[in-house]
């Protein structure tokens, strides 16, 4: 994590590109010892998150569906070692994003991940209905069954303003980020905009 952000915040691309080579080597040397957990491997897709935002501007968009399936391996193998919501949204997210195609196998996984993930976050929602990530969650969860589907984002839209009643200016800007992130690797602009002004009308 620290050799993450020590790259996030670097200006030169090769002094930033060799704080995540070292990044990804201890996370290897983690991996090998034993630590095939969910917060080992989320921090793994972290890292290729970071690594794709650097490829917005410049980067060919074969990289980016490399990275993105590489990102998807990595919370699968947290997913499946040790389930969780947020492990789930972030996987569900690789999946859509790394242009697979859209066979039984795809439709297989995507919701099996999605019906696993609802379930945790549903009994996180009910431990604590204020819980502002849970709620978070739940609101991208949905996000992707509709993106994935074809259908309208309204109940999105209700879920996003119910977690922004209860996040901090943190939180709430973490979650537009996302959205961001999304708008900026295909998935559609206008849904994107209406989900960001909602969360901020509804503070």
């Amino acid at each position: 994590m620290v050799y993450r952000r020590l790259g996030e915040d670097a200006q030169d691309p090769e002094t930033r590109q060799e704080l995540w080579r070292t990044a990804r080597t201890y996370l290897e040397d983690a991996e090998k010892a034993g630590y095939a957990d969910s917060e080992t491997y989320g921090s793994w897709g972290g890292l290729i998150k970071r690594e794709l935002e650097k490829q917005l501007d410049s980067g060919d968009p074969a990289v980016a569906v490399s990275l993105f399936r590489e990102m998807a391996e990595k919370y699968r193998a947290g997913f499946e070692s040790d389930p969780s919501y947020y492990t789930g949204v972030n996987l569900l997210m690789a999946l859509r994003l790394g242009g697979r195609e859209r066979d039984d196998s795809f439709r297989e996984e995507f919701n099996e991940v999605l019906t696993v993930s609802r379930f945790l976050n549903r009994l996180a929602i009910a431990d604590g209905p204020t819980d502002y990530w849970a709620l978070a969650t739940r609101a991208e969860l949905t996000l992707h069954e509709c993106l994935e589907g074809g259908t309208p984002v309204d109940e999105v839209a209700e879920q996003y303003a119910e977690a922004a009643r209860h996040g901090n200016a943190d939180q709430v800007r973490s979650t537009k980020y996302q959205l961001g992130f999304l708008a900026r690797y295909g998935d559609p602009e206008d849904v994107i905009e209406r989900l960001r002004a909602v969360i901020e009308q509804a503070r």
